[in-house]
């Protein structure tokens, strides 16, 4: 008995002097992608040969907020993780007769402190490729 009491005791000491972990000073890992559109030459394509105002990011059930990046390039759409269903086509409609066909398959985490999350392929147009210029920007090239 005092054995199964000292067991309890100790095992209710560690429990209670673990402390949660501390996320108010933690910043989250971004949970966006920005994608540049480029030609074969690697042109900016998204600001230079269309109006911005009129993308749109959408598909069978819902339209996702393609709004200005806070910071970082203009030249690029932010497309936020937690909006997207994975394996999901989705059309990114440029202008009234370009619309693009985009294809997410993402990797999720709960973490401690947030929910992180990877871009582990991007289909564009039906093709499997990206060029990941650094973390969590990629280019496509329209036409190529």
């Amino acid at each position: 008995m005092n054995h199964f009491v000292f067991t309890l005791l100790t095992f209710s000491m560690f429990l209670f002097s673990c402390k949660k972990e501390d996320c108010s000073n933690v910043l989250p890992p971004p949970n966006w992608i920005e994608l540049g559109i480029t030609d074969s030459a690697g042109n900016a394509l998204l600001w230079s040969g269309y109006n911005k105002d009129s993308f749109r990011l959408y598909n069978s059930s819902r339209e996702i907020y393609l709004g200005p990046l806070p910071y970082g390039d203009s030249s690029r759409l932010q497309i936020r993780f937690p909006d997207l269903v994975n394996e999901l086509d989705y059309y990114l409609e440029l202008s009234s007769t370009d619309t693009d066909t985009l294809r997410f398959d993402i990797t999720n985490s709960v973490e401690k402190c947030f929910t992180s999350y990877s871009l582990d392929k991007l289909y564009y147009n039906g093709v499997l490729g990206s060029n990941l210029v650094s973390g969590g920007i990629y280019d496509v090239v329209k036409g190529g």
